[in-house]
């Protein structure tokens, strides 16, 4: 089984992981703020792309990008439970 794609969900908004170029490509979308407005809200979402390098044996710089992906979709910074989901979809494309 070979996984080309993944697309991972928090509280606030989605990330979609995948490789490219021999790092690892992380395209965030989450929400930013709500602006009030007369009738209804509108929702302002935000987008970030990071990537990381896609050596396995680099545990810290994958731990780092987990937690900044679990902060930026969860919006909280969460304990070592709440990061090693995201960091197990992130070594799915490590090396």
């Amino acid at each position: 089984m070979k996984i080309t794609q993944m697309t991972v969900e928090g509280a606030r908004g989605e990330a979609r992981l995948c490789r490219a170029d021999g790092n690892i490509r992380i395209e965030a979308k989450w929400l930013g703020r709500i602006v009030p407005g007369t009738k209804r809200d509108m929702l302002v979402f935000e987008t970030a792309v990071w990537e990381v390098a896609a050596r396995s044996g680099d545990d810290v710089r994958l731990e780092l990008a987990a937690r900044r992906l679990q902060a930026t979709l969860d919006g909280y910074e969460g304990t070592n439970g709440d990061v090693a989901e995201y960091l197990r979809a992130i070594q799915n494309f490590a090396e």
